[in-house]
C-alpha cells in the first residue's frame, strides 16, 4: 500500500513538472502593429482607436530596452478607456521582465487614474480594475477592456499567433 502511494506521488510530481515546463509553440513573425490592428478590429468602439506613439512608451515604460517591437492603441472617445498593447521580446529571457514591467504599468495606471476615471466615466473603472497581461511565446499583450472585449482581444491574438 505504501509502495503504491509513493509510486502515485512520484508519477503525479513528474506529470506536474512536465506540464509546468511545457511552452506552447507560437509564431514569431508578426509585427506588434499588425496584431494590435487585427485584434482591435474585432472590438469596435465609437470613434475608433488611435495608435499611441513613442511618448507612450517613453513616459510609461521608460528605460526599457527589453523589446524589439511594440504597438499600443487606445479608444479615441474620451469616455472610453479601452487600451491595448503588445510587446515583442527578442528572447525568452526578456518575456518575464516585459510582463512584470507591463503589470507595473497597469498597477500605476490604476493608482494614479482610478479616482479621476470614476469622476467622469464611472462605468469604465471596472475595465481598469480588471486589466490583464498575458504572454504568447515572445509576445506580451495587455488589455484594459470590458470582460467580453478582453476575451475577444486575447482570443484573437492567440489565434493569430498559433501556427
Amino acid at each position: 500500500m505504501k509502495r503504491i502511494f509513493c509510486l502515485t506521488a512520484i508519477i503525479f510530481i513528474l506529470l506536474s513538472l512536465f506540464s509546468c515546463g511545457e511552452r506552447r509553440n507560437y509564431r514569431d513573425d508578426l509585427s506588434c502593429g499588425e496584431l494590435v490592428d487585427k485584434a482591435t478590429g474585432q472590438i469596435p468602439v465609437d470613434m475608433g482607436y488611435k495608435a499611441l506613439g513613442g511618448e507612450h512608451i517613453e513616459y510609461n515604460f521608460s528605460g526599457t530596452e527589453l523589446d524589439d517591437d511594440h504597438a499600443f492603441s487606445a479608444s479615441v472617445a474620451s469616455g472610453d478607456i479601452n487600451e491595448v498593447g503588445i510587446f515583442h521580446a527578442p528572447d525568452v529571457e526578456s518575456v518575464e521582465a516585459l510582463k512584470a514591467l507591463t503589470e507595473e504599468y497597469l498597477k500605476n495606471y490604476q493608482e494614479e487614474k482610478e479616482s479621476f476615471i470614476a469622476s467622469y466615466a464611472p462605468r469604465e473603472t471596472e475595465k481598469l480594475k480588471n486589466a490583464e497581461v498575458r504572454s504568447y511565446g515572445n509576445y506580451v499583450a495587455y488589455a484594459i477592456l470590458s470582460a467580453e472585449d478582453k476575451a475577444i482581444f486575447f482570443d484573437t491574438v492567440e489565434k493569430l499567433l498559433t501556427p
